[in-house]
């Protein structure tokens, strides 16, 4: 009898009584918002049933009723409901208006016919009331999938599972799913010790930690391997694993969770938990702060699921496949031990670094399965299920086949639902055949149920009887499934398509489902995108007729000039567009890349403001690797005849495209990132080798730079510069290929009396000479190419003195003398050109500013000096000189630091200078007013200045850096002016100025605060969030600390209270010795580590935050401090929590105090149940290849029992004696089981 039938069974043996309340129960947890439930169908404090309308009631939040009708009156079927219809709408028997009641539910152990049911549902309609059925068969089957508990309570039928279970049994259930045909998770771990180091750290530091792969990489095992460390590290950690998913998924969750506790969550196969994001956010309305996430994704996957949680701190490492000699490892161990070279050789050639399915093999080759006739993997796993579930014959039934196939699709079916029955309706399926299939597919551990949800319980699995059903027996219509069920559940293709397609036989994928494609993309209505970015590799040529489609969508637009430029990261996370598509046509060559490239092109001219997308899709992935070369750089090659050809017709955007396709190819070396493991990507750089392909390719760029520089002038300029500015190891022979054409074109095409041409040829020559490439033209075309624009910028170049570069210099001078050389240099010719005519030096250096896109080795300090000079010549001239700037709107960014320090002394020149620079808005005024007011000397004039600093404080608007130091003589006329200057720059770093602050303003004028620190706290925790290295060595908060103790429980208290500081970069703060000098801060120490172990959820992986504190102290410093650890540790030695960052302070700081500590504890608290709780041994999660982590902990177990022993006798210490001696036992059961594997 199978346990649906067992369920009927005993229903129908249920006397009145119990159907009654088992009904109620039933019904009201589908109300679980209510305001009252009450029963007039049962006699009070009786277990028996009396006549009364309704038999039960429930008044829900909307003040609506539920009525519930429940009968066992079988004889009197549909006539007996209707009469109790009746009876519920009759107000004079209930007392209620019909107007109020919603819905009337009938509890039936009796089944309607479809007419009677209707029958009922009309008279409901009728009266606007919902009718609600439960017939006996649907009572049974919500007890059987949903309410697994009331099988316990009312029928006796053990039925209760749960969806949150242990590590070890996740493991055991993983092993043991559909009669072990599952790899196993207890295999050999080897070859990933990097990666654990990595997901470790992603723990420590993130609250959700994606692991992300294709499948068979052993992500899974991975996350197991991890949390086995750190639960053998960390025992009072809780674990829980996802086992299914439904609706009940967060109830169950809150079962598992505990306030206090820190607990882990991980989630296998995130991409397919349809309730993922209702866990987040419960979590993140919580008060389960404690709470991390590890989670798997497949890596088809992981893009669209990380967009989906993008609100949450989380971060992905990516692993890759196993290399063969790593597999081999594996599989010649423990427990396959596989010795037969060609079964190996089998093994490793089908599956291609497939962990999962390499374990599968072994477990064949275990069972002297021939593997020699095995061709592919769809072979393979033919061979596999046959051999591990040839008990079942009942399996190989296409029935049976087909509806495991449509659960794998829709990752879970709910029987009780109407999506189930439209998934009849449309595949024309029995439903009684359908339960009878999943039933014998439960018993046969094919397939798990948990409340109303079916899913499988082992993915290769599923894909295996989906790939069977849909495209090698063909007994399920996979156009059917299209038709129906895309795009709704597109995510479902996704994962099932492409992993039939990588893990059985591509052709067959292809031959059953390529016309069904095409059918799909003739008659379809809908939006096509997704559809092609899903199964563009079945269907190539139409994918890019498509793309046509989408590049021939209205007219050509017209622009001036095409935008190729684009911020970094700008598109890294790329969407569903035409780009996205090309992207999957430019991974490999194909010859589908030209027409995608053709294709794009024309959505370009259509959509113009989508050029720089197309830049970077180009730049990702066309340029050059180690696999072009295999293929004769076709890629690049196709690429670029498209441009040239489409130049050559005289269109627009390839004319333009040219010259940024030009300067990415002739590069000598490609910076490539390719994900390995972790955050640390592989990132290496391809150098291009000369070759006749290559020298090709640069031949044909070459050729148009030249034949078209007159048209193209900045851009044939801009490409040239970019052949300029390479490294001195570029490829040496491709720079003496190039120059040859290079020398064509600055003979023929360059203008020596124009400045960027000068500044080119010069910066060519450098480069070539640098790298030891020379010619014999060079020294001519040094000469001639030597314009008086360029011989100023040379002037202006702090890099350059007296014409050669300062690293070429013979004479290696001392910095300081090398700036005064240069300082004078600059002064001289300044004199020598431009005494006479001031504007003209402006003229000129606004001219080289732009030329050079404000090339910093020319502007600031260089300029500076000149117009410094002016001044000195001639102050008239210079007040008019900086006026001229100033009415230009200083679009150079100048800030006059050497006059303001030179000639702001006597009163009247300070005046006129304040003036000039006191009329209207422009560029800078803010910094400028600023150096004013820190140089100026004039002590008469500081009563009056100090006035106008607080106003200019009061308008700022542009970003600056400011010394309080170099304010400090304004004090005398205002001793407020801090506290205005303070006030108002306060409100404008909260209004979003960025404002820099440097010097001592809290080591030397917390003092001036005494009547209103709060403005002075308020700047440095604004300081602190604006500069990641604001106050290094903590003396400003120091000060601050001295002088108001309280501030550093506020510095905590806001540190923690913004996201942002809780970054990498802030983790410098670690001096925070002084608290240790200063009796007030220590008092307050104990609040500040309960506030800080409060907001920390630490998983001792890595330094508890508080050990901060007790950095870099000195003896008497770390006496006190250790004083203080003693002193808090006794207060809280009944907290787990607060001893464990106790010890892991005195293991990581004072190492030599650690038995002391224990023993302090131990004569205060001899209570087993804490002392298990808390992490009395130096934590470690990642070791290195040469030692024994098992080990190492037994050791350092037994001296935690030798501090214990080393107590005076006492049968209170005996339980923590044994359960000590029972770890160092288990450590060293680990180190023999580890050993024995190894051997």
């Amino acid at each position: 009898m199978s346990q649906l039938s067992e369920i009927v069974s005993k229903i129908v043996s249920l006397n009145s009584t119990l159907f009654q309340e088992m009904c109620d129960e039933i019904i009201l947890r589908n109300y679980p918002s209510h305001k009252d439930f009450g029963r007039s169908g049962m006699a009070l404090g009786k277990e028996e049933t009396k006549s009364g309308t309704p038999d039960s009631y429930i008044l829900l939040d909307n003040d609506l009723f539920v009525f519930n009708e429940i009968t066992k009156d079988k004889s009197g079927g549909l006539n007996k409901l209707i009469n109790d219809f009746t009876k519920c709408i009759d107000e004079e028997k209930t007392g209620v208006k019909k107007e109020k009641i919603q819905t009337i539910t009938f509890c039936a152990s009796f089944e309607l016919k479809p007419g009677q049911s209707d029958q009922l549902n009309e008279l409901c309609k009728k009266e606007n009331i919902l009718m609600d059925f439960w017939g006996i068969n649907r009572i049974a089957r919500n007890i059987l999938l949903q309410n697994t508990d009331i099988g316990n309570k009312y029928l006796d039928i053990p039925l209760d599972k749960s969806q949150w279970v242990s590590l070890e049994t996740f493991v055991k259930n993983y092993n043991s799913a559909g009669k072990q045909i599952a790899t196993p998770l207890n295999n050999p771990f080897l070859h990933r010790e990097t990666e654990i180091k990595e997901v470790f750290q992603l723990i420590n530091k993130h609250h959700i930690s994606i692991i992300s792969g294709p499948a068979g990489t052993g992500k899974s095992k991975l996350c197991v391997e991890v949390l086995d460390r750190l639960l053998r590290e960390q025992p009072s950690t809780m674990v829980w694993v996802n086992s299914f998913d439904s609706d009940s998924i967060v109830d169950d969750l809150k079962g598992k969770l505990s306030v206090g506790s820190q607990t882990i969550l991980f989630i296998d196969d995130a991409h397919r938990i349809s309730h993922f994001e209702r866990i987040l956010q419960f979590l993140k309305n919580s008060s389960y702060k404690k709470v991390k996430i590890l989670v798997t994704v497949r890596d088809y996957a992981a893009t669209d699921f990380s967009e989906h949680i993008s609100e949450f701190d989380f971060e992905t490492i990516s692993i890759n496949r196993l290399k063969d000699e790593e597999l081999r490892d594996i599989l010649t161990t423990e427990p396959f031990c596989i010795k037969n070279k060609d079964s190996l050789y089998k093994i490793l050639d089908l599956a291609k670094g497939n962990v999962r399915l390499a374990l599968m093999l072994a477990k064949l080759d275990g069972v002297n399965q021939d593997m020699s006739a095995l061709n592919n993997t769809e072979d393979a796993f033919d061979l596999y299920f046959k051999t591990f579930l040839k008990d079942s014959s009942e399996l190989k039934n296409e029935n049976v086949i087909n509806t495991m196939a449509l659960i794998t699709f829709f990752s879970s079916v709910n029987m009780n639902s109407i999506d189930f029955d439209n998934l009849l309706k449309t595949f024309k399926l029995n439903k009684n055949d359908f339960v009878s299939n999943v039933e014998l597919l439960r018993k046969s551990e094919l397939i798990s149920i948990y409340k109303e949800e079916i899913k499988i319980v082992e993915q290769n699995l599923g894909i295996y009887f989906f790939n069977k059903a849909f495209f090698q027996l063909k007994s399920l219509d996979f156009e059917i499934l299209l038709f129906n069920y895309f795009p709704k559940y597109d995510y479902r293709f996704k994962d099932c398509v492409i992993s039939a397609n990588n893990s059985f036989n591509h052709e067959n994928v292809v031959e059953a489902i390529k016309s069904v494609l095409l059918n799909f993309a003739r008659s379809s209505k809908i939006n096509l995108l997704g559809f092609y970015e899903l199964f563009w590799f079945i269907i190539p040529d139409q994918t890019i007729e498509y793309m046509l489609e989408l590049g021939l969508q209205g007219e050509p637009k017209s622009v001036d000039k095409y935008k190729f430029n684009f911020e970094t990261n700008e598109f890294s996370s790329q969407k569903r567009n035409i780009f996205s598509l090309l992207s999957h046509f430019s991974r490999r060559p194909s010859t589908y890349l030209k027409n995608a490239l053709l294709a794009t092109l024309e959505f370009i001219r259509r959509n113009p403001e989508t050029a720089s997308e197309f830049h970077y899709t180009i730049k990702e992935y066309l340029s050059f690797d180690y696999q072009d070369v295999q293929y004769g750089y076709y890629k690049q090659r196709t690429l670029l005849d498209i441009i040239l050809k489409g130049a050559n017709e005289e269109k627009q955007l390839e004319k333009e495209l040219f010259y940024v396709i030009g300067k990415m190819l002739l590069k000598h070396k490609f910076q490539q990132v390719k994900p390995i493991y972790g955050n640390s990507l592989s990132i290496y750089n391809y150098e291009v080798k000369k070759g006749t392909i290559i020298e090709e390719l640069r031949y044909d760029i070459w050729n148009r730079v030249f034949t078209h520089f007159d048209s193209y002038e900045n851009e044939s300029l801009e490409l040239l510069e970019s052949c300029a500015s390479m490294h001195p190891d570029n490829n040496k022979e491709l720079m003496k290929y190039d120059l040859e054409f290079i020398l064509k074109i600055i003979n023929e095409k360059l203008n020596p009396n124009m400045f960027e041409h000068c500044r080119y040829v010069q910066k060519q020559i450098w480069w070539c000479k640098r790298s030891k490439v020379n010619h014999k033209f060079f020294r001519e075309l040094s000469t001639s190419f030597n314009c008086e624009l360029y011989q100023f910028y040379k002037i202006l170049n702090r890099q350059v003195l007296n014409g050669v570069h300062r690293y070429e210099l013979d004479d290696k001078l001392d910095h300081k003398i090398y700036e005064e050389k240069k300082n004078n240099e600059i002064k001289a010719y300044t004199i020598s050109i431009y005494s006479k005519e001031p504007e003209l030096l402006y003229k000129d250096y606004k001219y080289l500013y732009e030329a050079t896109n404000a090339e910093w080795s020319i502007s600031g300090n260089s300029f500076d000096i000149s117009v410094n000079s002016i001044f000195g010549i001639d102050f008239k001239k210079g007040l008019e000189l900086l006026e001229t700037i100033i009415k230009d709107n200083n679009q150079v960014n100048y800030i006059p630091y050497w006059p303001f320090s030179n000639f702001l002394i006597e009163e009247k020149e300070s005046l006129e200078i304040f003036e000039a620079i006191s009329k209207g808005d422009y560029n800078r005024k803010t910094n400028i007013m600023l150096c004013y007011f820190e140089r100026l000397k004039v002590k008469k004039l500081y009563h009056k200045t100090a006035i106008g600093i607080v106003e200019w404080s009061q308008t700022a608007s542009e970003n600056f850096s400011i010394s309080f130091e170099n304010l400090e003589k304004y004090l005398k006329a205002d001793s407020k002016l801090f506290h205005k200057i303070l006030s108002s720059l306060n409100k404008k770093m909260k209004e979003g100025l960025r404002i820099y602050f440097y010097g001592s303003l809290f080591e030397k004028y917390v003092n001036l605060f005494t009547d209103d620190i709060k403005i002075l706290k308020e700047t440095y925790l604004l300081q602190d969030f604006t500069q990641a290295h604001f106050d290094y060595d903590s003396e400003g908060l120091e000060q601050l600390c001295i002088f108001y103790p309280e501030f550093l429980l506020e510095y905590f208290e806001y540190y923690y209270s913004i996201p942002e500081l809780k970054r990498p970069n802030r983790e410098h703060r670690d001096k925070y010795n002084f608290v240790w000098k200063n009796e007030d801060l220590i008092k307050r120490m104990e609040s500040i580590l309960d506030y800080i172990i409060d907001k920390e959820h630490y998983y001792g992986i890595s330094d508890h935050p508080t050990g901060n504190l007790f950095e870099q102290l000195k003896p008497e410093e770390s006496k006190r401090a250790i004083s203080f650890l003693r002193t808090y540790m006794i207060k809280h030695t009944n907290s787990p929590e607060h001893l464990t960052v106790v010890m892991d302070i005195v293991h990581k700081k004072f190492a030599n105090e650690k038995e002391s500590f224990i023993k302090t504890h131990l004569i205060k608290n001899k209570d087993k149940a804490v002392f298990e709780k808390v992490r009395w041994i130096y934590q470690q999660a990642v070791w290195s290849g040469n030692e024994d982590p098992d080990l190492i902990r037994a050791k350092r177990w037994e001296e935690v029992l030798g501090y214990v022993n080393s107590l005076p006798e006492d049968i209170m210490l005996l339980p923590i004696q044994n359960y000590i001696k029972e770890i160092i036992e288990r450590n060293k059961e680990y180190n023999r089981r580890n050993k024995k594997r190894r051997e």
